[in-house]
């Protein structure tokens, strides 16, 4: 008899032990579904994560407002003749056989006092080196997570002055964290992720496939603004 209950108490432990891990594993996994790319990381994570980065960009005010880039160990001897520079971190990472460029930029959050601010990913923007369609960037990259989710619209948006015509694709932010990050004062609207897609061509709704050649993707965060442009069903190229 107590051989029989021992067996009984056996099983229930580990069934319950059994429970007990998947709900940990569930509660470990949540926080990167909530996680979109690198949005919201603070630079001691993304270091932590992809390392040093390859280059920094920063604006070279010169003629014609040019970027200049430079590597770690140049920007440390040349950092204090640029006191109010900040940079973007630039890494190169290989994804899905791509080589493609991460632009990173760091917006000041001031949860923790006006003068005191702790620095986060809102805005970025993702370069293939050579060549690269819509259909390769939503399957091989974090990001084109968006592109395929079903509640993500999406639309052919011409620029102010003639610039695009771009793809423009809105995701609902699920993060609160994020929405408690960065909603500016007296915004009251819903918090979104928008993609700005930039092409080498210009395009259109109807030209628009999977096969189509992009140039850029820019990821931000914010209330949602601008015109709706021409609407695309952009799951049905992406099947």
């Amino acid at each position: 008899m107590n051989r029989r209950i021992y067996s009984q108490l056996l099983v229930l432990a580990v069934i319950t032990a059994g429970i007990l891990a998947s709900f940990c594993l569930a509660a470990s996994a949540a926080p990167s579904q909530m996680r979109i790319g690198f949005m919201g990381m603070t630079p001691d994570e993304i270091y932590k994560e992809l390392g040093e980065p390859h280059y920094i960009r920063v604006i070279d005010y010169g003629a014609g407002v040019r970027y200049a880039y430079f590597t770690p160990d140049e920007w440390a001897r040349i950092a204090d003749m640029a006191p109010l520079e900040q940079g973007d971190d630039v890494y190169v990472r290989t994804i899905g056989g791509t080589t493609w460029q991460y632009h990173l930029s760091y917006t000041p959050v001031y949860l923790g006092g006006r003068f005191a601010p702790n620095y986060k990913v809102k805005n970025y923007i993702v370069y293939p080196e050579g060549t690269a369609t819509l259909s390769q960037a939503a399957a091989a990259l974090p990001e084109g997570k968006l592109l395929q989710t079903a509640q993500a619209s999406a639309s052919i948006v011409d620029g102010e002055g003639g610039y695009g015509p771009v793809l423009v694709v809105r995701v609902p932010v699920e993060n609160s964290e994020l929405t408690r990050d960065f909603r500016r004062f007296r915004e009251r609207d819903d918090i979104c992720f928008e993609l700005e897609i930039g092409f080498p061509n210009r395009i259109t709704a109807a030209a628009l496939s999977s096969d189509t050649m992009i140039s850029y993707i820019a990821l931000r965060l914010g209330v949602q603004q601008g015109e709706e442009g021409t609407p695309v069903n952009l799951q049905a190229y992406l099947k």
